[in-house]
């Protein structure tokens, strides 16, 4: 009997064993003609299993990645049903969000609009007929609305930066920090603040409007937060911290601010001191934050009790692409 059993290079059999039998008269078993003819029949049969044992490999392997390419194909069609349904609900959520803005712009904002004209009108047409009290009174009505109503404009600010389509391209710093200084003219005269630019600044890959965003509630954060006998003094500066990468600093003889306070300044309604004692609605280091992440750079800020801040932001540089 003659047995064929196909074995892999690592010794491990891949089939199920070939046999077939021989029967041989006894007188001729030794003849050279017939171990010849043996021979000759042995290498046939040995070189058909192998092209039979070899062909069913083949066909398994096949088999096998056929299966495999099945199953990827049905993963695949699983995940992009899924991107598409976590796509449809992020745009659900996104419309709800810009309906809520829409409401608040408009709905919330009327009231206190009104609010706010009914007062000073009461305050200008019976200002003979009111006492000191009552003009206090009245003048707090408007003080209130004008801050709910600086809190509502923050609180869009904010919210839009999690809806706008951001379309990155090279911004300039300097560029950026005049339209934030524009903007902020009349505070910086009015607490007669030194602003002062040291060296050149970068170019940056962002976007401009809410770069420009950054800078403003930056420096507002720094005019605000100084003892009431000192003159402001921020300096502004940015500087290449590693390869694609570019630090913005908004340096100030401020307050300063305990440790432990250094993240979480950067979360909403987060605020270290009274209304009476600094005005501002606290959204405005929030706002920075998510600014930064949306332009895939981060934020933070080193500083002490009674020694002043530095508040940077690190961006990507105009030629990180």
């Amino acid at each position: 009997r003659i047995l064929f059993r196909a074995v892999d290079q690592a010794g491990d059999v891949e089939s199920e064993p070939v046999s077939f039998n021989v029967i041989v008269i006894a007188s001729i078993w030794k003849q050279p003609w017939f171990v010849f003819l043996m021979t000759s029949l042995v290498s046939v049969v040995v070189l058909q299993t192998a092209r039979v044992i070899h062909g069913g490999r083949r066909i398994r392997r096949a088999e096998s990645e056929l299966k495999k390419q099945e199953v990827l194909k049905e993963v695949n069609r699983l995940l992009e049903q899924k991107v598409e349904e976590r796509t449809a609900a992020l745009s659900h959520r996104n419309e709800e969000l810009r309906a809520f803005a829409h409401s608040v712009s408009h709905d919330l904002r009327a009231p206190l609009r009104a609010m706010e004209g009914f007062a000073i009108a009461l305050s200008e047409d019976y200002v003979v007929k009111l006492d000191d009290t009552a003009a206090g009174y009245i003048e707090n009505i408007v003080d209130s609305a004008t801050r709910m109503d600086e809190l509502v404009n923050d609180l869009l600010e904010y919210s839009k930066l999690g809806l706008a389509e951001l379309t990155l391209t090279t911004v300039s710093l300097s560029s950026a920090l005049n339209d934030a200084l524009r903007r902020l003219a009349a505070d910086v005269a009015s607490c007669g603040a030194d602003i002062q630019v040291v060296g050149e600044l970068h170019e940056i890959l962002g976007h401009h409007a809410t770069v420009v965003q950054i800078i403003q509630n930056l420096v507002s954060n720094s005019l605000k937060f100084v003892r009431p006998d000192c003159r402001p003094v921020i300096r502004l500066k940015s500087e290449e911290i590693g390869p694609g990468t570019i630090r913005f600093s908004c340096i100030d003889n401020g307050i300063g601010i305990e440790s432990e306070y250094h993240e979480r300044i950067f979360s909403v309604f987060e605020r270290l001191h009274g209304i009476e004692s600094y005005e501002g609605t606290g959204i405005g280091l929030a706002i920075v934050s998510r600014a930064c992440h949306r332009l895939g750079g981060r934020c933070g800020l080193e500083s002490s009790t009674g020694a002043g801040s530095c508040f940077w932001i690190e961006l990507p540089a105009e030629n990180s692409t």
